[in-house]
């Protein structure tokens, strides 16, 4: 039916690329982690302040994160420095590999989401424990047992 047509854009592809291509992240890679069909994303909870939506690839080995629209064009706009920053630097900045615009239902509602590299695709080592670490303790609290 109508509420079942989804309407996605790629943003500033070319950047992308090369990005992805620094990264060492092959597009046929990227496209079956991110961009399949026959699977579900895997959604997570988080405390988020932001209120956006955290979800890992089925495979795990990509983060993807729903972001505002302003969010949307401060990345589009440092996007260039942001490349030049990667290709010169050894660098601890996490690894976005794609931005995209998608409209789904009839509610036309769009949503931005970003595609990082997960740091946490390292079962190869031996993954026991991890945190979520925050930037701020300003406005969270947590109960006794967290």
């Amino acid at each position: 039916g109508e509420s079942e047509h989804v309407w996605f854009e790629d943003l500033a592809p070319a950047l992308f690329s090369r990005i992805r291509n620094i990264c060492k992240v092959d597009s046929k890679q990227y496209l079956d982690s991110v961009a399949r069909r026959e699977f579900s994303f895997i959604e997570f909870t988080t405390n988020s302040k932001s209120g956006e939506v955290f979800f890992f690839s089925h495979d795990g080995k990509f983060l993807l994160k729903t972001i505002s629209n302003k969010e949307a064009a401060v990345l589009l706009k440092m996007l260039p420095d942001y490349l030049s920053h990667l290709q010169h630097q050894t660098s601890f900045l996490m690894r976005i590999c794609g931005l995209h615009r998608v409209c789904t239902g009839q509610s036309r509602k769009v949503r931005h989401f970003l595609v990082a590299i997960s740091v946490f695709d390292c079962q190869q080592l031996g993954l026991h424990h991890q945190f979520d670490l925050k930037g701020s303790t300003a406005g969270r609290v947590s109960g006794p047992s967290e």
